[in-house]
C-alpha cells in the first residue's frame, strides 16, 4: 500500500470507505446530518476492479501479492468525471455526469453506483482533515445500474454548493460497486483544481484528422511526451506520430495514415508522473481515447462543359446541347432551373456517377415575343457545387403568316360533366413553303388541347370541353407560333346533367335465351353517355339506344356492360343463353338441331353387329355433327387413336379426350370411365368410321340427353 502510495502520490488514490461509523472520531457534525469522511488516520482500503488490498490484518507478504493481482488483472471498465459549475438566482451548483465503459468480461454482478462531493484541506479547531464527503448521492447506499460488455453509460447528478465550502478545494468521485460484496469495480475522480477534458471523445476519426484535445485550462507541454502519450493501433502496436500543445488544446498528428474500418486507442497517462497543467496540477486518472477510423466521405463535383450560349439571331425555337460531368468521388444530384418562360431543359432533375458524364437538350422558345435581344440565365445547384450557364439571342420574326379556322367554336348545349370534341385548324396562309412551328395553351381547365404543340404547314387539333358547373361559360385557347399569335375563343351552354342510366331491354338478372347464334342486345342508357360492351364501344343514338350485335357460342355468354355520363359510371353484367336441341333416331339418318333437319352419312346404332356384342345396347354413331351443334371441335390423332373435343366457354375450354378400344375418357385431364355402372364400353372403329358412345360424349359436353323408346328418338338438350 505505501509503495503504490508513494508511487501514484496519496491525492491519486480514492480511499472510500462505504459504510461510515456515525460515531466515528473524525465525524464532521454538519446541520444536515450528511457528513461522511474519506478516512485518513482509518485504515483505509484501496478498491481496484473488484480486489481489495487493506492495510489492517494482512501481512506485508499478502498485501504484496494482493498488490501484484490488482496491477495485473485486466481492466473491466473505463470511468471519466466531468463537471460544470452553474451560476442559479438560488445559488451556485456543480453538475457532474460520469462516463461508465465496460470493455472487459464482468462476473455475475449487481452493480450500484453512487457519488460523492468533498472538499480538501479542511482546519476545523484542532482538527486536520485532507478529505471530507460533503454530500452523496443518490444515496451511501447507491443506486443500482445494468451494463453489458462494450457498452456505454451516462451517470448524472448535481449537487448545491453552500457558502462555507472553498470551492478551489473541492473534488468528487463516482464508485461503481457490488451490492452484495460491496466490492468497488471501479470509480472516476474530479477536482476543481485538476485539468478535465472539455467535450465528448468522438467515437470515429477520418483517416487523414489528426486527434485533437482539449481541456479546460492551459497545459504544460513539457509533460506531453513519449512516457504520457501513446498511440496504439487494434493490435496493441505503437503508432508514431508528433505532439503538440498550445494553451489549453492538444495535437496528435499520427505518422501515418489510419485506415479505414481499423480501431484505434489513444492513451495519455495522468497521476504523480503523468500529464500536467501550467500550474502543476496533475491529470486525474487516464485518458483513454477509443475510436474507429471511418471511411473517407464520398464527395460529388459538378462540371459543366460550356457556361456560356450565345444563339445569335433566331426566329425559331433553338435547341443546344448541355455536358455536364461529375469530377468527384460520390454519387452527384442535381437540379436545372431556367430565369425565363422561354429557357428550359428536356430534364430538369438528373444523377450522374462518380467520373460520369450527363447529356441533356436546352430548349430556347421564342415564340410570342417581340423582335429584340433576351437574355437568361440556367441555374444548376448540385450537392458537389454549382454553375450558371448564361444564354442570349436575338428574336426576328419570320415572314410566315398564321391563320386559324374557325376563328372561334361554339359547342352549343351540353349536359354538365359531359365530354364534347370540335376541331380547329392551323394553316400557314402567305405560302413561303416554312414550317409553322408552336404551342396552344387552354384558359381553362374543364377545355382540353390535343396536341398541345406543333410544328406543320397546315394541321388540325383537337378542342375538348368537359364542364362540371351549369350555364353559359366562355374561355379560349391561344396558339403562339413561330409566324405570331392568335386568340380562338370558346363557348359552351352547360345544362344541368341527367342521371345516368344503364340497362338491357328484357334482362332483370335471369339469363336470355336465344335459338340463334345471331344476337342483338337492346341496351338502353341516358342520352349523351358511352357504351361499351365488352370493352368495345357501341353505337348510341341520339335517343339513348344502343344494339349491340353478337356472335354466340352454344350454351352460356357473359357480358360486362358499361356507360358513361361525365364523372358518372355504372356497369352490368348480362346472361345470354344459346339453347340447342338436337333430335336423331336410332338406325336413321335425319337429324334436327334446333328444328333444321340434317341428313347423317352414318345412322346411330344400338345393334350388334355391326357393333361388338359387349357394346350392344349402347347407342354409338359418328360424333361431329352432334359435337359441332354443341360448340366443340373434333379432333382425331391417328397414332394415338385418340379423338379430342373442344369445347368453347364463355369462360374458357372444356376438353373431352377418348381412346379407340380404351374403356376410360379424360375430361379436362381427369381420368374417367365411359360407363361408371358396367365399365365396358369404349370408342371403336366400324367400317372405318369412327363411332362414339353418343350418351356419354353428350353429357361430357353439359347437355342432357333423352331416350324416347317408342319412337326410338333420343333428344339432347344443352345447355341441360
Amino acid at each position: 500500500m505505501d509503495k503504490l502510495e508513494s508511487e501514484l502520490g496519496s491525492d491519486s488514490i480514492i480511499k472510500v470507505r462505504l459504510h461510515s461509523n456515525p460515531n466515528d472520531e473524525f465525524y464532521i457534525d454538519e446541520a444536515d446530518k450528511r457528513g461522511q469522511m474519506y478516512e485518513r488516520k482509518a485504515y483505509p482500503t484501496i478498491a481496484f476492479n473488484g480486489n481489495f488490498v487493506k492495510r489492517s490484518g494482512m501481512t506485508a507478504k499478502e498485501v504484496e501479492e494482493t498488490v501484484s493481482k490488482v496491477r495485473s488483472s485486466p481492466l473491466s471498465f473505463n470511468v471519466s468525471l466531468n463537471a460544470k459549475l452553474k451560476e442559479e438566482a438560488a445559488g451556485q451548483k456543480i453538475d457532474f455526469e460520469a462516463t461508465v465503459e465496460q470493455f472487459g468480461p464482468l462476473d455475475q454482478a449487481t452493480l450500484k453506483y453512487s457519488f460523492f462531493l468533498f472538499e480538501d484541506n479542511i482546519d476545523r479547531e484542532d482538527q486536520y482533515f485532507q478529505h471530507v464527503v460533503r454530500a452523496i448521492k443518490p444515496s451511501a447506499k447507491g443506486t443500482t445500474m445494468r451494463i453489458k460488455n462494450g457498452e456505454t453509460k451516462k451517470l448524472t447528478t448535481n449537487f448545491d454548493l453552500k457558502e462555507d465550502w472553498v470551492k478551489e478545494e473541492l473534488g468528487a468521485t463516482v464508485v461503481i460497486f457490488d451490492q452484495d460484496t460491496l466490492e468497488v469495480y471501479a470509480y472516476g475522480a474530479w477536482r476543481f483544481k485538476a485539468p478535465h477534458l472539455v467535450g465528448p471523445l468522438a467515437g470515429k476519426i477520418s483517416p487523414n484528422s489528426p486527434l485533437s484535445l482539449s481541456f479546460d485550462k492551459d497545459m504544460d507541454p513539457a509533460t506531453f511526451n513519449e512516457g504520457t502519450v501513446l498511440f496504439v493501433d487494434q493490435n496493441g502496436l505503437a503508432v508514431p506520430g508528433k505532439i503538440s500543445v498550445s494553451g489549453s488544446k492538444c495535437i496528435y498528428v499520427p505518422g501515418r495514415a489510419l485506415e479505414e474500418g481499423k480501431k484505434y486507442t489513444l492513451y495519455i497517462k495522468g497521476g504523480q508522473s503523468g500529464i500536467r497543467s501550467k500550474t502543476g496540477e496533475k491529470l486525474i486518472g487516464n485518458i483513454i481515447w477509443k475510436f474507429e477510423c471511418e471511411k473517407v466521405a464520398e464527395e460529388p463535383k459538378l462540371e459543366v462543359a460550356e457556361k456560356t450560349f450565345d444563339l445569335g439571331e433566331i426566329s425559331t425555337t433553338a435547341t443546344r446541347k448541355l455536358t455536364l460531368k461529375n469530377i468527384g468521388t460520390g454519387k452527384l444530384s442535381a437540379t436545372i432551373k431556367p430565369s425565363e418562360p422561354w429557357l428550359r431543359t428536356e430534364q430538369s432533375e438528373f444523377e450522374i456517377e462518380p467520373d460520369g458524364s450527363f447529356e441533356t437538350t436546352m430548349i430556347v422558345d421564342p415564340l410570342g415575343l417581340e423582335p429584340g435581344p433576351y437574355s437568361g440565365k440556367l441555374s444548376i445547384k448540385s450537392n458537389g457545387g454549382n454553375s450558371e450557364i448564361a444564354v442570349g439571342f436575338t428574336y426576328k420574326k419570320s415572314g410566315m403568316i398564321l391563320k386559324v379556322e374557325p376563328s372561334e367554336l361554339d359547342f352549343g348545349k351540353i349536359p354538365k360533366n359531359t365530354k364534347k370534341s370540335l376541331q380547329i385548324e392551323i394553316i400557314e396562309q402567305a405560302g413561303e413553303g416554312g414550317m409553322l412551328e408552336g404551342t396552344i395553351t387552354a384558359s381553362a381547365p374543364w377545355i382540353k388541347v390535343d396536341p398541345s404543340s406543333f410544328k406543320c404547314d397546315r394541321c388540325k387539333i383537337n378542342i375538348t370541353v368537359e364542364p362540371n358547373t351549369e350555364g353559359a361559360l366562355a374561355g379560349e385557347v391561344t396558339i403562339e407560333s413561330n409566324a405570331g399569335k392568335t386568340v380562338v375563343p370558346i363557348r359552351v351552354l352547360v345544362e344541368s346533367a341527367a342521371l345516368l342510366d344503364l340497362s338491357v331491354n328484357g334482362f332483370s338478372g335471369t339469363p336470355l335465351k336465344t335459338a340463334s347464334p345471331s344476337y342483338t342486345i337492346p341496351i338502353s342508357t341516358t342520352k349523351g353517355a358511352t357504351v361499351m360492351v365488352g370493352g368495345k364501344p357501341a353505337t348510341v343514338d341520339q335517343n339513348g339506344k344502343a344494339n349491340y350485335s353478337v356472335t354466340l357460342i352454344p350454351g352460356l355468354n357473359r357480358f360486362e356492360i358499361s356507360a358513361t355520363l361525365g364523372s358518372q359510371n355504372k356497369k352490368i353484367t348480362v346472361d345470354v343463353i344459346y339453347a340447342v336441341t338436337i333430335e336423331l333416331w336410332l338406325d336413321k339418318t335425319d337429324i334436327t338441331i334446333n328444328g333444321l333437319k340434317v341428313t347423317l352419312k352414318t345412322a346411330p346404332t344400338s345393334s350388334s353387329p355391326p357393333l361388338p356384342k359387349e357394346l350392344g345396347g349402347s347407342t354409338y354413331m359418328p360424333i361431329r355433327e352432334v359435337a359441332e351443334a354443341l360448340g366443340a371441335q373434333v379432333g382425331y390423332d391417328g397414332a394415338e387413336k385418340k379423338v379430342t373435343l373442344t369445347q368453347s366457354l364463355w369462360n374458357g375450354k372444356n376438353i373431352v379426350e377418348l381412346w379407340i378400344g380404351k374403356k376410360t375418357a379424360k375430361i379436362n385431364g381427369k381420368e374417367v370411365f365411359i360407363d361408371s355402372k358396367t365399365q365396358k364400353l369404349y370408342p371403336t372403329i366400324i367400317s372405318a368410321k369412327t363411332m362414339l358412345p353418343l350418351r356419354f360424349v353428350g353429357e361430357a359436353l353439359g347437355a342432357g340427353v333423352a331416350w324416347e323408346g317408342a319412337t326410338r328418338k333420343i333428344t339432347l338438350i344443352y345447355p341441360k
